[in-house]
């Protein structure tokens, strides 16, 4: 397998405030993996599921032609999370396995995959998608991976991670890694950061090959080489369902175009597309069929055209 994601797996159940609720929405790393999926078939996920994964997932592996290699089953339960939304928008997660913090602590930290779920299929692996924390001993471990394999990582850093009192990790974990994704509120929260263009110039500071920088539903920006570049949303004409994981797929869908050797701003138009596909349905695109994979390969093209257009017209070339 070319490509890959790592991260927990988690299944949603969404409680409306009408009262209404949608159960077994795929979720977690499946959307990181979703990315990747749109431009490239050989392609796999890797991480600790319970019994019940088949139920909720298997259908829609087995559509879309996704090994299960890389899947452990180690407990009764997948991770479990009840999103319930407020009339304001807001919305808080509670466990679905029990109420009990504890219970649920455990149950996360059982479900928690590492270097050792990749680690045999890692010959071959060409980019690693990474949403994981910063335990030093993974991301040492890991790195020793990528040394003796060749291959390149994408990280993006997950919430509880993305506050002052983790600045050191992160920047630990940053000497590992090629690529890396984070949104505009982390950032700001992150490095004590005022504005967007503050956040811009840290983010170029930290010299790396690649940086994705998520804007919300303004965008994105790739950085590389001293530069960057912004992709504007493309926008949804029809109903936007649900905007859960655009960032993951937006990140996996760039470190695929970054480590097929295109320019960042090719990158960010490969994440910024992703995006767009993300939002029309409930979990992940359901199937990858050829009709899809045209239509995504023609707005690639088209975006990234006029964007490229733009840029050079300002004196700043992509490539």
């Amino acid at each position: 397998m070319r490509y890959g994601a790592v991260g927990c797996i988690i299944t949603n159940r969404i409680d409306f405030t009408d009262g209404s609720q949608i159960d077994g929405i795929m979720g977690g790393t499946v959307y990181g993996l979703e990315g990747i999926r749109f431009y490239d078939e050989s392609c796999q996920l890797f991480g600790n599921v319970g019994d019940d994964f088949e139920r909720d997932y298997g259908p829609w592996m087995d559509r879309n032609r996704i090994p299960r290699a890389g899947i452990a089953t180690v407990g009764e339960y997948t991770i479990y999370d009840i999103v319930r939304y407020a009339a304001d928008g807001t919305y808080e997660e509670i466990p679905g396995h029990g109420e009990s913090y504890d219970e649920f602590r455990f149950n996360f930290g059982v479900m928690t995959p590492d270097h050792r779920n990749v680690a045999p299929y890692a010959d071959g692996l060409k980019g690693l998608y990474v949403a994981l924390g910063t335990d030093p001993v993974f991301w040492r471990e890991l790195y020793a991976l990528k040394q003796r394999y060749g291959f390149q990582i994408m990280y993006e850093v997950i919430h509880m991670d993305t506050f002052p009192d983790r600045l050191d990790r992160v920047m630990n974990v940053l000497q590992y890694v090629d690529m890396f994704s984070i949104n505009l509120p982390e950032t700001k929260r992150l490095f004590g950061l005022e504005t967007e263009q503050q956040c811009i110039d840290k983010l170029k500071s930290l010299n790396l090959p690649f940086v994705l920088f998520r804007v919300g539903d303004r965008g994105l920006y790739a950085i590389s080489g001293g530069k960057h570049f912004f992709v504007p949303c493309l926008r949804y004409e029809g109903k936007v369902q649900d905007p859960t994981g655009c960032g993951n797929s937006s990140t996996s869908a760039s470190m695929v175009g970054f480590c097929e050797g295109h320019d960042p701003l090719m990158c960010g138009v490969m994440g910024s597309v992703a995006a767009h596909f993300n939002v029309r349905q409930y979990g992940p695109v359901q199937d990858f069929s050829p009709e899809l994979m045209a239509e995504v390969r023609q707005m690639v093209h088209t975006q990234y055209d006029q964007l490229a257009k733009q840029y050079i017209a300002q004196g700043q070339p992509p490539r």
